[in-house]
């Protein structure tokens, strides 16, 4: 069996807008599990829980591969709570062997700065029968006072008095101030270096060691994750697009990440690059025409030039080839740029079972039916999974309601499927219907036309009786 992958689920608590949410993408924990791929939409009103999810998936990636928390990241946890939590548990086939495992993570308000100040990594194990054992802690913390609290109970008992001190050094660094950005930078304990040094001289290192380079084996080389906040003016006047990709240079390694392309200058990249950009045109040209009729890309005018740092480069010019003629990248439209940002990313995804790929506003600068095009492509044959939010209504009457999740303002759970879906329905105008004959406003905080119109016709009375408008 080939290596596979999925996110099965992700619980938010107090985490932005959310006060509880948990979407379970997918059943594979359960008995006869089909290894399939795995489509995910997340649909709801502006500001109702969709890039929340999004974002929570974002700060575990970056905390996993040992980077540090936002610098806003207080503004991450809800309003009137001093501390959120993140669970996600993953679903993973390495060397034929199923694992689940659960990491949790909780972010705490301390003085005027925000903490990791708990992690937790639970595993549970697949029986011969089939079946799966209850979740075990291999290993968790909560911060105190005086230190941390480390459990389980055994695992504290195994680390000898020199490897206490090393953790309590880990601890101290894992929330340490930066001296030359005099800014908090809160990492992970139980992902940095310094508690895997603990762990090798205790008896229970190999299990617990394997499953935190699992977690970062996946997070880095087969998670892709594309926030909305990444094409914020992409339609504007900004210098480069950020080309997510994983491309494969050969049948051992590929290269994994953002790539920049300038859009109104020249690229330069090192010489050593260029086997990742050439691979990235060659993959893009077959897949692009089928997408938009008639249209590839090109480096052109490749020159090699020494770079500032004196190590040798390479420096070209990306177009879009339409019938022959070279138009610059700049002067193609937001849709298609957002296109080649991600195309790559939903190639890697449509062949490997071990790629997740998470974006926020895939319909964006999208045509309608294009989106339900691929979306229709992908559920058939597609081997990865790929999580989306959206507000093109197309989408959910293509994939079926299990693939769907709708934000709710219910304190109970954020999202859920929705009720009530016959097979003969159709789902988007169920869900429009349940929107307008809803007598509360858990599925869509009401607004009145009527109140809108009047509303625009007060405003503008500030631009004549008001303050004058600059």
């Amino acid at each position: 069996m080939r290596n596979f992958a999925r996110i099965q689920s992700v619980e938010l608590h107090n985490f932005k807008n959310v006060s509880y949410g948990l979407i379970d993408f997918c059943s594979y924990g359960k008995l006869n599990e089909r290894y399939k791929n795995n489509i995910t939409a997340i649909y709801g009103q502006n500001g109702s829980g969709k890039t929340a999810l999004i974002d929570a998936i974002s700060i575990v990636k970056n905390i996993v591969s040992g980077g540090i928390l936002p610098l806003d990241i207080e503004k991450y946890i809800k309003l009137g709570s001093d501390k959120c939590r993140i669970t996600i548990t993953f679903f993973l086939v390495k060397n034929n062997i199923p694992k689940r495992i659960s990491y949790m993570l909780e972010l705490s308000k301390e003085k005027d700065r925000v903490i990791v100040s708990n992690e937790q990594l639970k595993y549970q194990e697949k029986r011969s029968d089939g079946t799966w054992s209850n979740f075990i802690e291999y290993v968790g913390y909560t911060s105190v006072e005086n230190g941390l609290r480390l459990t389980p109970k055994s695992l504290y008992q195994e680390i000898s008095k020199n490897s206490l001190v090393e953790l309590m050094v880990a601890k101290s660094l894992s929330q340490r101030i930066n001296p030359n950005k005099n800014q908090p930078e809160s990492t992970s304990l139980i992902f940095s270096d310094g508690f895997v040094n603990v762990l090798e001289s205790t008896n229970s290192q190999a299990m617990i060691i394997e499953i935190i380079n699992l977690l970062k084996e996946f997070v880095n080389q087969n998670l892709i994750i594309v926030e909305d906040k990444n094409f914020g003016g992409i339609s504007e006047n900004i210098h480069a697009i950020p080309i997510y990709t994983k491309t494969k240079l050969n049948k051992s390694s590929y290269a994994i990440g953002s790539i920049p392309i300038e859009i109104n200058d020249k690229t330069y990249i090192p010489e050593v690059l260029l086997p990742v950009y050439k691979n990235f045109v060659k993959q893009i040209n077959v897949v692009l025409p089928t997408i938009i009729p008639c249209i590839t890309i090109e480096m052109a005018s490749v020159e090699k030039i020494p770079l500032p740092d004196g190590t040798p480069g390479i420096s070209f010019s990306m177009v879009t080839i339409r019938e022959n003629e070279k138009i610059s990248l700049k002067y193609e439209s937001a849709g298609i740029k957002k296109i080649l940002c991600i195309l790559s990313s939903l190639i890697a995804t449509y062949n490997n079972s071990d790629m997740c790929f998470v974006v926020d506003e895939l319909d964006s600068g999208i045509f309608e039916y294009l989106l339900g095009q691929i979306i229709t492509v992908f559920k058939k044959d597609a081997k990865g999974q790929l999580i989306f939010t959206s507000h093109n209504l197309h989408v959910i009457e293509i994939l079926d309601n299990e693939s769907l999740f709708f934000t709710y303002f219910d304190k109970q759970n954020s999202y859920a499927h929705l009720q009530n879906v016959k097979p003969n329905n159709n789902k988007r105008l169920l869900y429009l219907k349940q929107i307008e004959l809803s007598n509360d406003d858990i599925l869509y905080n009401k607004t009145n036309q009527y109140e809108m119109s009047f509303a625009f016709e007060i405003a503008y009375d500030f631009s004549e009786e008001g303050e004058p408008i600059e």
